[in-house]
């Protein structure tokens, strides 16, 4: 039988033979890893030290039943693996998913047995690990941005410039030739805005399909806006993509906005449990689930899913009025999208939940009986300590025959996720397990996971506009991409895999699964390879000439079940990859990430805070006290070293290449004493001299003065932790400041107030860094109109530059200012929806979520009276 199977347009290997599903109360299971011991380990975080024998923690009898549940299963390699059939996939799907429950079962007894409820970092039936949590979003531009100067590059027409080429900022992207998804996009041409209502219920009680608005403003010409049209966005509105006359728009959505919709959603039946199953064809409809017309109700256990990411495809050929092209619904969570050359990638993470799983025994009353019998507990009396024991195992077992039962009577169909396909009220259903059987479906070699990573490819200049769904059995991942190359970057294991492992002393590791898409409308898969560590995020990779960087941590885990001579802090590496052909031009043609490359011992007791690899060159910024930048020569791939290190008070987050000798970041302040979470700082260092990095010029930056800090909150910079944030334009930054407080009036009503500014600073390799003009563009009065309402949201996200003029954009309208004046020339309200009520006092019928019916604009800058469009324009200067 031919051991190979094509895969994303790769031949790749069978996976491994599966082991007999173990039987409960017979054994440890061959499959199951040594997150056994996580047992302990997290029920001791969650409650107690665990003591043997003693009032305080199991007993002995109890602790070696638990470490009994599971046992080691060893790694060993991360190379993808292709099914041969829907069986075997429903094999080690049902396999991992019994050993998650067994340790995750075992896990939560100490808290449980001392009468708590403590145990695992368990949300529902979802592992959340600290570190791993990834908002990995980011915005797209048709050009991508030179990091030099932010112009953008080969940006596309969107409709024909009335002045002739424009010269305007592009996104702040990652990598050249990569557009990466957000909520704001530009042309030159015109202004492409995605918000949420500020009040957008996720609420069961209000069904709130339409969560938000893709927003479109022409620039007529330069250093003027007018709001143009708006198109409704099913769900809450995440990012979008544009490239030519078509965006891709993603949102998220809840499957209780569909179930309290006024009218039901064509899609609703298909996602209850057991309902028809597409392949691919046109299905008869499921029966009406009948909520709307008799008021039936469901329960969270009813449905496949509770959330589902949504690409809706918009034609822009005529931008007064967008047409939607295809919807396209996947199951699961919406995590970034990437466009290249006209393809759009979109990764979601899915995560099937089986109802009924229950993750505590139900104890008998007989074992409470005993444990309650006197003050002093069970522990005085041997033969009632005994008995305890074995009601306790009796149960847990019985637990585990009930939970094992309920995995093995679960249809494949409800353990993977679907695409769904609406045009008009006619739903298609792509299910991918009838497809080449569940050829579609690649793991590790030594894979355990039981959730999918989704990478969904569209080629927006196809004029069918097909797709392709391909899926990793994988852990939450990361996701990197240059023009040629997509990474997924996963933990190797989940958190219950291999916590408080004394024995093989296994670390933390990623695995790191790259892939081809250099080829429109295509993914391929290159190969595999994994490193030690732990990654921060995107910018923790990076691919140059062929080789793969990856700076990572080890030992943030403290590994502190052991004892303390054997704990070790963390620890900063980077790892180079180059991939490897083996059976070159055969059939048995494979291709590996081997680590050609290693440094290590960086930063001993301290944590990456953020990384940049610009050509042959890298930079870390670690942290514990003080902040060290890190120079790292990647030149010889075989052979990076460290150069330099510069200590400087504050952290940078964020790295931005200025040139070959320059670097721009942007952090937290701070001094000897630590971090001032208050005060956002930007930092230039020269490194000219690569062994000696030099701390050329640094300014702190706050929304209010230093003597009027008081009474106000924290203040904040999204660009401190979001890139697309920071916008560096020819010589210039723009910087977003918020802060907020609450207040009283004369009255004695109380109110929220904000300040929403953007700060505009000279970037000099030769003067330094210095506030622009001295003044800053303030959208402030945008939110605090009406005393009683709170913003979630104030802050000006998003920055364009376009020749001599600034665009900032909030949620609440954009404005224009000339740049060598400050002027305010233009302004452009956003049609949105009231933000939230907190305060009841005033009489009011308005409906939370309805937009407001003001007689003038409450967001004018200006208070002029504004349009049916919700657009005023001002020739004022402000």
């Amino acid at each position: 039988m031919n051991d190979r199977l094509t895969v994303f347009g790769t031949p790749l290997q069978r996976p491994r033979a599966m082991n007999p599903p173990p039987v409960p109360g017979s054994g440890p299971s061959p499959l199951l890893a040594v997150g056994v011991v996580l047992t302990l380990v997290v029920a001791a975080l969650m409650v107690y030290q665990p003591a043997p024998d003693g009032p305080t923690g199991l007993t002995t009898v109890q602790s070696d039943f638990l470490q009994g549940l599971v046992e080691d299963q060893g790694r060993s390699s991360p190379q993808l693996q292709a099914y041969d059939s829907c069986s075997a996939l429903e094999g080690d799907l049902k396999e991992h998913l019994k050993d998650e429950m067994r340790a995750t079962l075992a896990s939560n007894q100490g808290g449980y047995y001392r009468g708590g409820w403590g145990g695992g970092w368990m949300e529902g039936d979802v592992a959340i690990a600290e570190n791993m949590a990834m908002d990995d979003g980011a915005v797209a531009t048709p050009g991508n941005a030179d990091p030099s100067t932010g112009a953008a590059q080969g940006a596309t027409d969107g409709g024909g410039a009335a002045e002739g080429e424009r010269d305007f900022s592009g996104t702040n992207n990652q990598e050249g030739g990569v557009d990466e998804a957000d909520f704001v996009k530009t042309d030159g041409d015109y202004l492409y805005v995605l918000f949420g209502d500020q009040y957008y219920y996720y609420s069961p009680y209000y069904g709130h399909l339409d969560g938000g608005r893709l927003h479109i403003l022409s620039v007529p010409k330069v250093g003027e806006v007018e709001y143009l049209s708006n198109a409704t966005v099913e769900g809450w509105p995440r990012e979008m993509l544009l490239s030519g006359d078509r965006m891709a728009v993603y949102s998220d959505l809840s499957v209780w906005d569909l179930m309290y919709a006024e009218e039901e959603h064509p899609l609703l039946p298909y996602l209850l449990r057991d309902s028809a199953d597409g392949g691919g064809a046109q299905n008869s409809a499921p029966e009406p689930s009948g909520f709307v017309a008799d008021g039936a109700s469901y329960s969270y256990d009813s449905f496949r899913v509770n959330s589902l990411s949504k690409l809706t495809i918009f034609g822009l050929g005529d931008r007064t009025a967008p047409q939607v092209e295809r919807e396209l619904y996947m199951e699961g969570w919406y995590q970034t999208a990437r466009e290249v050359e006209g393809t759009v990638r979109m990764v979601s993470q899915g995560y099937l939940d089986i109802p009924g799983i229950v993750y505590w025994p139900v104890l008998p009353d007989e074992y409470w009986d005993i444990y309650w019998e006197d003050e002093n507990g069970i522990w005085d009396n041997e033969a009632q300590q005994k008995l305890a024991e074995q009601l306790w195992m009796e149960a847990i077992n019985a637990t585990i025959t009930q939970n094992e039962a309920i995995i093995d009577a679960t249809d494949l169909n409800e353990l993977i996720p679907r695409v769904y396909e609406l045009q008009g009220d006619n739903v298609t259903v792509h299910s991918f397990t009838d497809a080449a059987d569940c050829q579609d479906f690649v793991i590790a070699e030594d894979g355990t996971a039981s959730s999918v990573t989704s990478i969904m490819t569209l080629d927006l200049n196809d004029s069918e506009l097909s797709f392709e769904a391909d899926h990793v059995m994988s852990n939450w991942a990361t996701i990197y991409a240059s023009a040629n190359m997509l990474v997924i970057a996963e933990m190797s294991n989940d958190w219950w895999w291999f916590w408080d492992d004394e024995v093989a002393d296994y670390q933390e590791a990623t695995n790191l699964h790259a892939f081809d898409i250099s080829q429109a409308g295509e993914t391929s898969y290159i190969g595999s390879g994994r490193v030690n560590g732990t990654i921060l995020d995107q910018f923790s990779l990076s691919e140059h000439n062929g080789f793969l960087r990856v700076a990572t941590t080890t030992g943030q885990w403290g590994r502190w079940w052991l004892p303390a001579e054997e704990q070790s802090g963390p620890e900063n590496h980077v790892f180079v990859l180059e991939q490897v052909i083996h059976a070159a031009g055969s059939t048995e043609q494979s291709t590996e990430l081997n680590v050609v490359g290693h440094i290590g011992g960086i930063a001993v007791g301290e944590r990456i805070w953020s990384s940049r690899f610009v050509g042959d060159r890298g930079y870390l910024v670690t942290f514990r006290n003080v902040d060290p930048l890190w120079t790292l020569d990647l030149s010889d791939p075989a052979n990076p070293q460290v150069i330099g290190e510069l200590e400087v008070p504050g952290v940078s987050t964020y790295i931005h290449p200025l040139d070959e000798d320059h670097l721009l970041t942007i952090g937290i302040a701070g001094d000897e004493n630590g971090l001032d979470w208050g005060s956002t700082q930007l930092s230039l260092f020269d490194v000219t001299d690569f062994a000696d990095p030099k701390l050329a010029s640094k300014l702190e930056l706050s929304p209010v003065p230093d003597d009027e800090k008081h009474g106000w909150n924290w203040a904040w910079s999204e660009a401190t932790y979001e890139h697309k944030a920071f916008q560096y334009w020819n010589g210039q930054l723009a910087i977003p400041l918020s802060t907020s407080r609450y207040t009283w009036d004369a009255n004695g009503y109380g109110h929220y107030e904000y300040v929403s500014k953007l700060v505009l600073v000279d970037v000099s390799t030769e003067d330094g860094l210095s506030i622009y003009d001295g003044t800053s563009i303030d959208h402030s009065m945008f939110y605090n109109g009406n005393d009683e309402w709170y913003w979630d949201r104030p802050d000006i996200r998003r920055t364009v530059f376009i020749d001599d003029y600034v665009y900032a954009i909030s949620q609440q309208g954009v404005t224009v200012h000339k740049l060598d004046t400050m002027a305010l020339t233009d302004y452009a309200g956003l049609p949105v929806s009231d933000p939230d009520p907190r305060h009841y006092y005033q009489d009011s019928e308005e409906k939370p979520g309805e937009e407001r019916e003001d007689e003038s604009d409450p967001n004018d800058p200006d208070d002029e009276e504004s349009d049916e469009n919700g657009t005023t324009s001002s020739d004022n200067s402000g």
